[in-house]
């Protein structure tokens, strides 16, 4: 061990060296060099071998190299997956519409229980469930008066009286609440935040407000339709009163319980648009309602379905499910001012899903960090040739 150590400090020095004899020839008085011999090595026993041991962690090896070659092996499926997916979607957006108006079942399908949202799934027990869990569930929507604090919806109402009522950023592109923290503090009020995250059961972001002082004039649709797949299984949206909504002003309209129909889905009606149509950027759910409402209509007539109105006063909000049949119904009066913001919810899994980058209000919440607003506003104004040539599709129809 001693020559380990010198070996160390002179690297000429090995330590498998062989022992030298002592010169006799060293002059007078000089020390003579002593070669330092190393001892015989000691054996040392080795410790016992844990066998139980030693099994185990041979076992975890073989799940971990088989869970790798699983991942391996998804991972390339998904892959392939992709691929096939891109080739269809390519496919169905260059296939003619179909011909003639659909009726709301050709449009809608059930959600499958195992995709299903926390709620909406069919072994729920109710009885362990909140009432406003159960309301959420039976209903599709939940009112809560008086909800937001009137010192945060005066703050976020004054502010947007005191810009232009024609931005196209609070009807059109839906990111506004990026460069207002007075309407974050609203849409993220973290009771509020809390109620939503409770009735879907994980985390969500904020993405979508619009704050239009008009009705929007959106005809009857479900919002679930909007995203292709199941993107928008664990959304919701919540309509919050900045003040006492008129009952002339247009007010928000919708269908209780009608969450429970089958849902409207992306891919059936993108089936009757035509490719142009399908493409179109912020253009495809307005030209789809030449059909979409007529279905609408003619389903909610025929079931003799009850369509409620919400005439809040300011603070209270109205959260509504992904698929409940809903719409901004005309005004009397349109002259009328409609104080309100809809927040729309999505979960936060699904967005990082899509690569949204995601940031927390300082107040409280998340939200997704947009920075898309004149690629929105420009296609919208893009696809204005469509939807108006749509219109005159319908009216052509109708007179024929």
């Amino acid at each position: 061990m001693l020559t380990k150590h010198l070996s160390k400090l002179d690297p000429r020095r090995s330590a498998t060296r062989s022992p030298q004899p002592v010169s006799t020839d060293e002059p007078a008085g000089s020390v003579p060099a002593v070669e330092v011999v190393a001892p015989e090595p000691v054996a040392v026993p080795e410790p016992p071998v844990d066998r139980k041991a030693s099994h185990a962690d041979r076992k975890l090896a073989q799940k971990v190299a088989a869970l790798t070659d699983q991942v391996a092996q998804l991972e390339g499926r998904l892959d392939l997956a992709s691929g096939c997916l891109a080739v269809d979607r390519a496919v169905s957006r260059a296939r003619p519409a179909r011909g003639g108006l659909p009726r709301f079942d050709d449009l809608a399908l059930p959600i499958p229980d195992e995709l299903a949202a926390r709620l909406d799934k069919e072994g729920v027990k109710e009885s362990k469930l909140d009432a406003d869990e159960l309301a959420f569930r039976q209903d599709g929507f939940l009112i809560k008066e008086g909800f937001i604090p009137e010192d945060l919806t005066a703050r976020y109402w004054a502010d947007r009286l005191a810009m232009d009522e024609q931005d196209p950023k609070f009807s059109v592109w839906g990111g506004s609440y990026m460069g207002i923290p007075s309407m974050r503090d609203v849409c993220l009020y973290p009771e509020l935040v809390q109620l939503v995250e409770k009735l879907i059961g994980m985390p969500l972001a904020l993405f979508l407000s619009l704050s239009g002082l008009r009705s929007s004039r959106r005809q009857w649709h479900q919002d679930f339709y909007l995203k292709p797949g199941y993107e928008n299984v664990n959304y919701l949206a919540v309509w919050i009163a900045l003040g006492d909504v008129h009952p002339d002003s247009g007010p928000y309209e919708f269908v209780p319980g009608s969450h429970r129909l089958p849902t409207m889905r992306h891919e059936l009606v993108h089936e009757w648009l035509q490719p142009d149509e399908r493409v179109a950027v912020g253009a495809a759910p307005r030209i789809a309602e030449r059909f979409v409402t007529a279905a609408c209509n003619e389903m909610i007539a025929e079931r003799g379905l009850e369509v409620r109105q919400f005439v809040p006063k300011r603070g209270d909000v109205l959260v509504w499910h992904h698929s409940l049949l809903h719409q901004g119904s005309d005004p009397v009066n349109p002259q009328l001012i409609r104080p309100g913001v809809i927040a729309h919810f999505n979960s936060v899994s699904t967005l990082m899903a899509n690569n949204k980058g995601i940031a927390r209000h300082p107040g409280g919440g998340s939200y997704v960090v947009r920075t898309d607003q004149a690629a929105v506003v420009a296609g919208r104004k893009a696809a204005e040739g469509l939807v108006a040539a749509s219109k005159v599709q319908q009216a052509a129809a109708s007179a024929g």
